[in-house]
């Protein structure tokens, strides 16, 4: 594909030659294929600001089509894997891509939480008598995972997610002073970018006109959809309404919007494709933000496109492999029990449990397997005796007794491993 030059480069090529250089920005803003939008961010140059008077436009780049189409595909191969696998398949590998979604995007804005941290936050939330840190980050999690998707169409409803979401979080010296916002300027370091990124508005009244802006171009439907929630991704953090939790804020509005408009997985992944792709990511915005740039938002939609659909591969990856590893598994179950036996029941959903989620402590626990096997005819003192023999002859261990919780052993898995596919 071709090499999508920045302005700034242009710049220097052509040094000597302002009216050459300005020209091409002219071009290509007034391309009939460039998309407009009414956004005016905060621009700067050697680290000092230096303008918000050029509006962000995207040239619709033949790559940008590819990009996305490969995007919308990766989609739909994530929808057909999942549609095949079982319920509790597909509800655990929510809750592991959940954690580690979590994990990931307090890990980019050095927030300190461990997946431990995180899945006894998971128990927590689904225990309104337990409560734990990160349960309100979980439970906001918990709503995109539901399709309870927050449209956001007002300025109180951006600070409604920042509450939710971040409860408990942030400092008490930190929080927002302001009616919705923060009301002092803030300077904004690129993770490890040793530079300033950019240099954030200075009150609230210049916020609220932004995100104003910002809600227009959302909620409009002059921009195609991924585009659009890209370019509003970058505008949100070059606004920076808080004194801290943007980027943890800005990301789930991202993956609120991507699992709405895309997929679940996909969207509750974004962070993750972040952490892998930390540098390029910050770049993306530096490039954006260079004054030299005229707020050309063509390189940071490709980039963050190329994020997305790396991780995409690594999720129809992952899925074709844990695949086929259950299908294996499956066969070895049946060929030593029979069918609609309470052990039969009980292994399969164990190793679905232990296949799609790589955490003992959010993994489906006895009264989960006792409810679904009552929807199947199996009463509960039969279930009750088979968790009692399989534990009794190795097959599964007990790791919990409130609420009880059983596991695949690991010298079941090893049987498994070693198993064929195919009866």
């Amino acid at each position: 594909m071709q090499y999508y030059q920045q302005l700034k480069v242009v710049k220097y090529n052509t040094a000597g030659h302002q009216e050459n250089y300005l020209n091409e920005y002219k071009r290509r803003f007034n391309s009939e294929t460039t998309y407009h939008t009414n956004l005016k961010p905060n621009l700067i140059r050697r680290g000092e600001f230096a303008t918000a008077g050029y509006p962000i436009f995207i040239v619709n780049l033949p790559e940008i089509t590819l990009r996305t189409e490969q995007i919308l595909t990766s989609t739909l191969e994530i929808k057909r894997l999942t549609a095949q696998l079982p319920n509790i398949a597909v509800s655990q590998f929510l809750i592991e891509t959940m954690g580690n979604e979590i994990v990931s995007t307090n890990e980019i804005e050095g927030v300190q939480s461990t997946r431990q941290e995180v899945d006894d936050a998971i128990v927590a939330a689904n225990d309104s008598k337990t409560n734990a840190r990160l349960t309100s980050t979980v439970k906001k999690y918990q709503d995109i995972l539901k399709g309870d998707f927050l449209h956001i169409e007002n300025l109180e409803d951006i600070r409604i997610i920042y509450d939710e979401l971040l409860k408990g979080e942030i400092n008490r010296a930190d929080l927002p002073d302001g009616q919705l916002f923060r009301t002092n300027p803030v300077y904004i370091q690129g993770g490890s970018v040793d530079k300033k990124v950019l240099v954030a508005p200075t009150s609230e009244v210049e916020i609220t006109h932004r995100l104003a802006d910002w809600l227009m171009f959302i909620n409009g439907h002059d921009v195609p959809f991924l585009i659009k929630a890209l370019i509003g991704h970058y505008f949100f953090e070059n606004t920076h309404p808080f004194y801290d939790g943007n980027g943890r804020t800005g990301r789930y509005i991202l993956s609120m919007y991507l699992a709405r408009k895309l997929d679940i997985f996909t969207g509750i992944s974004f962070s993750q494709s972040v952490r892998s792709n930390r540098e390029k990511y910050y770049k993306a915005f530096s490039d954006t933000g260079d004054a030299d740039n005229f707020a050309d938002g063509t390189s940071f939609v490709l980039e963050l496109m190329e994020i997305i659909s790396s991780r995409q591969s690594l999720i129809i990856q992952s899925l074709n492999e844990r695949a086929t590893q259950l299908k294996r598994a499956k066969v070895h179950i049946m060929e030593q029990y029979t069918e609609n036996s309470p052990e039969r029941h009980i292994l399969y959903l164990l190793v679905q449990s232990r296949l799609f989620n790589d955490s003992d402590t959010t993994g489906i626990i006895d009264n989960e397997i006792k409810e679904l096997g009552k929807k199947r005819g199996l009463s509960a003192r039969s279930i009750n005796q088979a968790f009692l023999q399989l534990t009794e002859a190795g097959i599964i261990d007990l790791i919990k007794r409130r609420p009880l919780q059983h596991v695949i052993s690991r010298r079941y898995l090893a049987e498994i491993e070693k198993a064929p596919e195919t009866i």
